[in-house]
């Protein structure tokens, strides 16, 4: 045979052992003849990778599918350049990334599964996609910059960010508390927490240490004062004044500035706790597969040994 018949033939045989290997996988572990867990492992992987391939994207033929699938997750995950030298949103993302782990550790998936599905039917679910569909409009009405002098034009241009931050933090909050309570065997189901006040919130994230520090990103007070009106400007002193039910809050302007933004922030790192679950359900499932392989070559070669 000339070198070219040999490589036509060798890409042939390439072709028909990536159709035909399904088969000879099925019938090697029906048949006895191959490890069933490896077969089992192999088979899912290249459903995996044909899935990818489906996607337009081709994973090298070097490259195991899950170990691609698990790098593309995580990548995906890394933190926002513009947002990464943010303490507010570090923070919030770390606490986020150990809260998934811990959700998807002692709450088994098919029941995880069942809550998400309740969440994302309400309403709550509804506006979170209206939020995220609408971000990139709202983004570019906030204030990018410290005000340098107090006007009407600034306050009110802080007063629908605060108001639209605000609003989506309560949302993510219930969200929160809703799995949180889960974990501590306390669960509520979804129709009766989505009637939880602001406060109800609130206070049961002050009483556990984990969510204490994200729910005290945000003011009830002031939230409540903008839900209703406008602030009060007071100019000679640069002064913001809200008024909640004889509760009133007073802050500078650059407070002001300074305590949207951190709100802002943390709605944006709070925004990515699905992936996060996402994240973690991938590690889980690619960890379980990868120690079922392992366990059942080491019990192979500990036979062979003997």
């Amino acid at each position: 045979m000339s070198k070219r018949d040999r490589l036509r033939l060798s890409r042939r045989l390439h072709r028909f052992l990536l159709v035909a290997r399904p088969y000879l996988l099925g019938l090697g572990a029906i048949g006895g003849q191959l490890d069933r867990a490896q077969c089992t492992y192999a088979l899912l992987e290249g459903l995996l990778r044909e899935q990818y391939k489906a996607a337009g994207k081709r994973i090298p033929e070097n490259k195991d599918a899950f170990a691609y699938h698990l790098d593309l997750t995580t990548g995906v995950r890394r933190s926002k350049s513009q947002l990464a030298k943010s303490h507010v949103y570090a923070a919030t993302r770390e606490f986020l990334i150990e809260f998934a782990g811990r959700v998807m550790k002692q709450v088994p998936w098919p029941e995880l599964d069942c809550h998400l599905t309740s969440w994302s039917k309400s309403s709550d679910g509804l506006k979170f996609a209206q939020f995220i569909g609408h971000w990139k409009t709202l983004h570019r009405q906030f204030v990018k910059d410290h005000p340098q002098r107090i006007t009407t034009k600034q306050v009110l241009a802080l007063t629908r960010e605060y108001s639209a931050s605000a609003s989506f933090f309560e949302q993510r909050a219930r969200l929160l508390v809703y799995l949180s309570r889960y974990l501590e065997n306390k669960p509520m189901q979804w129709p009766d927490l989505e009637k939880q006040t602001l406060k109800s919130l609130l206070d049961y994230m002050e009483a556990h240490s984990e969510l204490r520090s994200t729910g005290r990103i945000v003011n009830r007070h002031v939230r409540n004062a903008l839900a209703h009106g406008l602030p009060e400007i007071v100019p000679n002193k640069s002064e913001v004044r809200f008024c909640d039910r004889g509760i009133t809050v007073t802050w500078k302007l650059g407070e002001f500035f300074e305590n949207t933004r951190q709100l802002t922030i943390t709605v944006l790192a709070l925004a990515e706790f699905e992936s996060h679950l996402q994240m973690q359900q991938t590690r889980q499932l690619v960890g379980t597969l990868w120690r079922s392989v392992n366990k059942n070559e080491e019990s192979v070669a500990g036979t062979s040994a003997r």
